[in-house]
C-alpha cells in the first residue's frame, strides 16, 4: 500500500472500520471539467497536506480517461477511447487497474477522481464496475448539468475540432455523435439515475453550470465547494477556462430545472472572497 502524508489531524487515514471517501466528478462534458481538473492538479501537493484529499494521478492526463475505459460498455465508442487509441498509447487493462486501486488503496481519507467520460454511464454492469474499482470506499458523486441546447452546440464543436467523426446523414441515435435536440446524452434524468444507484441519493451532489458561470465566472468555485473547499480560501486560478466554445443559446431554453430532478443535494452560490 503507498503511503502519503496525512495532512491536519482532522483529516485522519482511512481503516477498516473508515473506509474512506473518493470523490467522483463525472463532468459532464463542455462544463469547465478540464479547467477544474487542471486547477486540482496544480494544487495536488496542497489538497493532499492542507485537506487530505489525494488528487488522482492520472495515467495519461488529469482528466482520468483510464477510469471511464474500464467501465463504459465496450460497444460504445467514446472521445476517450478515440483519444486513447489516436495517440497510441500503450497501457493494458491490468496497469490501468492497479494505478487506479493505488489511489483507491493509499492512506488518504479521501481520494478525488475527476473523469467527464463516466458521464456517459447508463447501466446497471457499468455501475458495478466501478463500485469494484472503488472498493472499499464510499462514493460521492459530482456532476455539472448545462443548458441542454447550448451542451450539444459545444459538444458538436468539440468532437468536430478532435476529428471525432459527427455524422451528418442518418445518424445513429445510440452513439456519443449524436447530437440532436433529442439525444441521450442530454437525458440528463437517466444519467442522475444512474449516479443514484451510484451513490445513494445524499451522495450525489448537482451543480447547475449557468447559475455558477453567471455568480462567479467561473464553475470550479462550485466544484472545489463540493469536495469541501471553502470559496473565501480558494487557491488562486480559481478563474481559470479552458477549452471555451462560444454560449450557442441565451434564451435559457433546454435549461434544466434542478428542483425537477429529484432527490439530490445541489451546491449553493456564493462569489468567493
Amino acid at each position: 500500500m503507498t503511503s502519503f502524508t496525512a495532512g491536519p489531524d482532522h483529516h485522519r487515514r482511512h481503516s477498516v472500520a473508515h473506509p474512506g471517501r473518493v470523490l467522483l466528478h463525472v463532468g459532464m462534458h463542455r462544463t469547465g471539467t478540464t479547467a477544474f481538473q487542471r486547477y486540482v492538479a496544480d494544487w495536488r501537493a496542497e489538497l493532499l497536506l492542507e485537506h487530505g484529499i489525494l488528487v488522482h494521478r492520472g495515467c495519461f492526463l488529469p482528466s482520468h480517461l483510464e477510469v471511464p475505459a474500464l467501465v463504459i460498455r465496450q460497444d460504445l465508442l467514446t472521445p476517450d477511447r478515440w483519444l486513447l487509441d489516436d495517440h497510441g498509447y500503450e497501457m493494458g487493462a491490468d496497469a490501468m487497474r492497479q494505478a487506479i486501486r493505488t489511489t483507491v488503496e493509499s492512506d488518504a481519507g479521501t481520494v478525488l477522481f475527476s473523469t467527464e467520460g463516466l458521464s456517459y454511464m447508463r447501466t446497471p454492469e457499468e455501475v458495478k464496475r466501478v463500485q469494484e474499482l472503488l472498493a472499499p470506499r464510499e462514493v460521492t458523486a459530482i456532476v455539472v448539468l448545462r443548458n441542454k441546447v447550448d451542451y450539444l452546440a459545444s459538444f458538436r464543436a468539440a468532437l468536430q475540432r478532435m476529428g471525432f467523426s459527427v455524422p451528418t446523414q442518418d445518424p445513429d441515435p445510440g452513439t456519443v455523435a449524436y447530437t440532436e435536440p433529442d439525444s441521450w446524452l442530454v437525458d440528463y434524468s437517466a444519467l442522475l439515475n444512474v449516479l443514484r444507484d451510484l451513490t445513494g441519493p445524499r451522495r450525489l451532489h448537482v451543480i447547475d453550470y449557468e447559475r455558477e458561470v453567471a455568480a462567479t465566472g467561473s464553475i470550479i468555485p462550485a466544484l472545489a465547494e463540493a469536495i469541501g473547499l471553502q470559496r473565501s480560501a480558494l487557491y488562486p486560478g480559481w478563474d481559470r477556462r479552458d477549452n471555451v466554445t462560444p454560449t450557442a443559446s441565451a434564451t435559457g431554453d433546454g435549461t434544466p430545472s434542478l428542483d425537477s430532478l429529484g432527490d439530490v443535494a445541489t451546491v449553493p452560490t456564493l462569489k468567493p472572497g
